[in-house]
């Protein structure tokens, strides 16, 4: 999380079951644990809210050709049947870093044990 002045702030009220959803999410994401109150927690599901649209806006950019796609398109595909396995294909073929799952089990790159430092 950044510390310092925001430049940007996001406000939004959810009622009912989406409500619900938000709080959900909060615990199984661990949020309610890591962070004491509630400005920190929406933060927190803000940033990886904002994280997770950037690279979904890029895949639906890179399935679809469309670099400015608008809200109804990127929401329409969302909601679509076959989203899930579009995203997933592009995740494994793209070739830009950001946007490739990276193995664990694997190094993320070659240590240079000369030097002692990675690559």
């Amino acid at each position: 999380m950044q510390i310092g002045r925001p430049t940007r702030r996001v406000c939004a009220d959810f009622y009912d079951d989406p409500a619900i959803e938000l709080d959900l999410l909060e615990v199984q994401l661990g949020i309610n644990r890591a962070y004491r109150n509630k400005g920190e927690r929406d933060t927190a599901l803000m940033e990886l809210a904002v994280l997770s649209l950037k690279k979904h806006v890029a895949a639906y950019s890179g399935l679809n050709g469309d670099k400015y796609p608008s809200y109804a398109d990127v929401a329409a595909w969302l909601e679509s049947d076959g989203y899930l396995s579009k995203f997933t294909d592009f995740l494994l073929h793209d070739k830009k870093p950001a946007l490739i799952a990276h193995d664990p089990s694997q190094p993320a790159e070659p240590a240079d044990t000369e030097h002692g430092h990675p690559g």
